[in-house]
């Protein structure tokens, strides 16, 4: 494979294009990239990842049938409510004199899987934030600004909430000021919500977001460069975008030696009206659940990492020639001409804003 992306990337093209990074762009509703056979690109779409939950529970189920947002927010409590009976309560008797005074209907309680706690956690931040009529986000031309902070920063909060001993959710631009911090994943928006900035996301998609996750890589590399290549091997990089009215989950990774793999993991609107919307929320919290879920791995990769680094006693590194190099630094002004023909074969993506930190 590393043979390939050298050959194409030796041909005449934009000096930004994948296969001039070593990078196999590939993943959910994505091209074959012309330097690759549909063969070999079946096999390699069978191993991305895609989204890990499909099937609605009878309690999300009930939430997506509420006609208003009204019935939805008292839903929404009463499900809290019939909870903490549950954990409260304990004779069974009790419980259901309770059950039948408050006339709540309790065929879907309690709770009993994590994802449906984590669903109705984002749905009552929509319902807050985003839903009502009179909230900003219902306005005509959301900003930026306002896009992230009633809608994709507390939705991010949520995914790292309960996990701060290990992962941290920064907003905005920061310099990392310490070794123990490791940069695993960022958020790039493209514009307020509907804003459509075709060459800013192109540009930030092909740049960006792929290069600077392959940096991220590099970085950790250096970092337990002492650390067992099959431990390297397991770890991922994140990029999360927003542009228009979509979101993306992004993830990179070493599938061989001097190869970087680029999969989009997930695609789907950002909800903002309830009413018409409902069927998306759905797909929306699976973006952020299974994004949760894999920050917990890349925690646990890195622990081993450090593990591997810290007991050896070679001083030699290991991980040396395990990622590409860089060809040259990207300059905006100098490479962003031709990028959206580039990339016309499929959607354009994004990059650095907000960073996800794990130590």
């Amino acid at each position: 494979m590393a043979d390939l992306l050298d050959k194409f990337a030796r041909k005449k093209g934009h000096p930004l294009r994948p296969e001039a990074w070593r990078i196999v762009r590939c993943g959910y509703k994505i091209a074959k990239p012309k330097w690759c056979s549909s063969e070999d690109y079946s096999e390699i779409q069978r191993y991305t990842r895609r989204a890990t939950i499909y099937n609605r529970t009878e309690a999300i189920s009930w939430l997506q049938r509420q006609k208003s947002l009204e019935s939805l927010g008292q839903s929404i409590e009463e499900i809290r409510l019939l909870n903490n009976i549950h954990e409260t309560v304990k004779d069974e008797n009790v419980r259901k004199l309770l059950l039948e005074g408050l006339k709540i209907p309790c065929v879907m309680f309690p709770l009993q899987d994590a994802f449906t706690s984590f669903y109705i956690n984002i749905l009552s931040i929509f319902h807050q934030k985003v839903f009502p009529e009179f909230s900003v986000m219902q306005q005509s031309d959301v900003s930026e600004s306002d896009y992230g902070g009633y809608a994709i920063h507390p939705s991010m909060q949520a995914v790292i909430f309960g996990l701060e001993k290990s992962i941290h959710y920064h907003v905005g631009e920061i310099i990392l000021s310490s070794k123990s911090i490791i940069e695993v994943g960022h958020l790039e928006m493209s514009g307020g919500y509907a804003h459509k900035d075709l060459p800013r996301s192109t540009w930030d998609g092909c740049c960006k977001l792929p290069i600077g996750n392959s940096y991220m890589l590099e970085e950790i590399g250096e970092r337990f460069r002492e650390a067992s290549t099959e431990t390297f091997s397991k770890l991922s990089v994140f990029s999360i975008h927003t542009y228009a009215n979509r979101i993306e989950l992004w993830r990179m990774h070493v599938p061989s030696c001097g190869v970087l793999q680029y999969e989009r993991t997930h695609k789907t609107v950002v909800p903002i009206c309830f009413e018409e919307e409902r069927k998306c929320f759905f797909d929306f919290v699976i973006v952020l659940w299974d994004l949760m879920c894999w920050l917990l791995e890349v925690a646990e990769v890195i622990y081993k990492l450090q593990e591997e680094h810290n007991d050896s006693d070679t001083n030699v590194s290991n991980l040396s020639g395990i990622l590409p190099s860089h060809p040259f630094t990207p300059q905006k002004e100098k490479h962003k001409k031709g990028i959206t023909a580039t990339y016309a074969d499929s959607d354009p993506v994004s990059f650095l804003r907000d960073s996800i930190k794990s130590w």
